[in-house]
């Protein structure tokens, strides 16, 4: 392919397309294409989790109940939500139809964050670029997560990509669409915050004046000061807090090694050495020792570095919400600036064959998550299935506590135990632990037979990798109370008790 320079004051010149190669439009569509494949046929592959699960309850609300809900179960801004209600009254709430609104978020990322290198850097830089980020295992998992990450990131990728065309072009449109998806992504999460903050530093760097400059960065402040009170609400639950309970060295030391290879996955640790090589030798070291390369990467490392160490910087002194979720809209910055190091002309074609390496693996891990379930989120819906639906009035003791959630989305009319209730039928569900770093624990199983009350005898197990499901039975309804959870006999962990009338 074609290279290109940035000639002074961030003005391009575009190079001509040789014959024979493929049009920058036809590799932008094949980069497209290839996200969607990846993303679209498997998005109801697992079951809904925890975190959808509040999602999936709030797109079931009233547009109004919605939004006064937010405030009290939430943790991010109400924009993505807003979407996701309009969404789903066309596409439905099943996994595959919520999900969708995400996946078309982050299938949309890669064409941004492919005219973003190509401005940058050239041909060369958008492939790679567009190819690591559609392939990334990470962008890949939260393409097809009913949460506001995706969004996020494409909304921050688009405020990257308007701040570079107005450093080249100095047009007042690019300004007013990275003033757009400021504002937007401030309103899809918190953590836009970190990368567009660097992006106003580069701004006003070069406003010299231009009023322009700053009207945009007042439209994006009053929006950002306007997600205050909000904010500090959503903080007031407490519902973040359990991030911070974690240890912070492993949470850093997580950081680089889930944006190249994502969560938990089989032979990890094999496959984070070979993307972490080829990263060091394909695109770092080109940043490092070429000045002309090190120039053309300096907006996109600049603003991605700035989004995971400012982050880092503020858990030290007490502000800790470090996860690597919430600084997912940094990744596409860091693959553009690594894709502008692989494409240096000093050390193509060899950095070539790194960056395939790189996307090689990255394909492996994905297919290995979609196909191993010790790796995939909490599988409330087979445990769902397995318990079937309520004939006689039933108590269910689950563990983990937090299950009522993502289990009331399959199983209707399951509300929780507080006082005592007559059923002819106790259920126990078990779901085992998330290890970080490791998948989900060995299944739970009773170590010996579980207390239950007397009348109940054990009618139905099933045990599979992912679930436990025990069903007793009495000949009368007897008499049960939310001290029915009150024992950790599947494991360690909080149990909740429940009870789910039949039609």
């Amino acid at each position: 392919m074609a290279s290109e320079t940035i000639t002074p004051g961030w003005r391009r010149s575009w190079p001509s397309r040789r014959d024979g190669e493929p049009s920058a439009t036809t590799v932008a569509v094949a980069l497209t294409a290839l996200a969607a494949v990846i993303r679209v046929p498997t998005l109801s592959v697992q079951s809904f989790w925890l975190d959808e699960g509040y999602t999936v309850a709030l797109v079931r609300m009233s547009f109004g109940t919605m939004l006064r809900t937010i405030p009290r179960t939430e943790s991010t801004p109400p924009l993505y939500y807003a979407l996701a209600w309009a969404w789903t009254r066309v596409f439905g709430s099943s996994e595959f139809g919520l999900r969708s609104l995400s996946a078309l978020a982050g299938i949309a990322t890669i064409p941004v964050a492919w005219a973003l290198a190509r401005r940058l850097a050239g041909d060369r830089a958008a492939l790679i670029a567009g190819l690591l980020l559609a392939v990334s295992p990470l962008m890949v998992w939260f393409s097809q997560e009913a949460r506001a990450y995706a969004l996020a990131s494409l909304l921050a990728t688009g405020t990257l990509l308007c701040v570079a065309a107005h450093l080249q072009d100095e047009r007042a449109r690019w300004l007013w669409g990275w003033a757009a998806c400021a504002a937007l992504g401030f309103a899809t999460h918190y953590f836009v915050a970190f990368v567009v903050a660097p992006q106003v530093v580069f701004l006003w760097w070069r406003a010299h004046g231009n009023r322009r400059v700053w009207a945009a960065s007042g439209i994006v402040l009053i929006v950002a000061v306007a997600l205050v009170p909000l904010a500090l609400a959503q903080r007031g639950t407490g519902h973040a807090d359990y991030i911070a309970q974690g240890s912070l060295a492993t949470r850093v030391l997580q950081v680089p090694k889930q944006f190249l290879i994502g969560y938990a996955s089989p032979a990890q640790t094999v496959t984070a050495v070979l993307a972490a090589a080829a990263v060091a030798a394909g695109a770092l070291w080109p940043l490092g020792a070429d000045r002309s390369v090190a120039r053309q990467s300096r907006l996109p490392l600049a603003v991605g570095l700035a989004a995971v160490v400012v982050p880092i910087l503020l858990a030290l002194v007490g502000v800790d919400f470090l996860d690597t979720r919430n600084l997912l809209p940094a990744l596409p910055a860091l693959c553009v600036a690594a894709a502008i190091g692989f494409a240096a002309d000093r050390t193509w074609p060899r950095s070539a064959a790194l960056a395939g390496v790189l996307a090689l693996v990255c394909i492996v891990v994905v297919v290995l998550v979609e196909t191993d379930p010790r790796y995939q989120r909490a599988d409330w819906r087979g445990a769902a299935t397995a318990l079937g639906a309520a004939t006689v009035p039933r108590a269910i003791d689950v563990t983990p506590g937090s299950g009522l959630i993502p289990l009331q989305i399959y199983e209707p009319r399951l509300r929780a135990l507080t006082a005592p209730v007559r059923v002819r039928e106790l259920d126990v569900v078990a779901l085992p632990a998330q290890v970080t770093g490791a998948g989900i624990a060995m299944p739970l199983r009773p170590a010996r037979p579980l207390p239950v009350p007397v009348g109940f005898h054990l009618f139905r197990a099933v045990w599979t990798r992912t679930y436990t499901v025990l069903r007793y039975r009495a000949a009368q309804a007897t008499a049960v109370g939310p001290s029915l959870a009150g024992d950790d006999d599947l494991g360690p962990g909080s149990a909740t008790a429940l009870v789910q009338l039949p039609p």
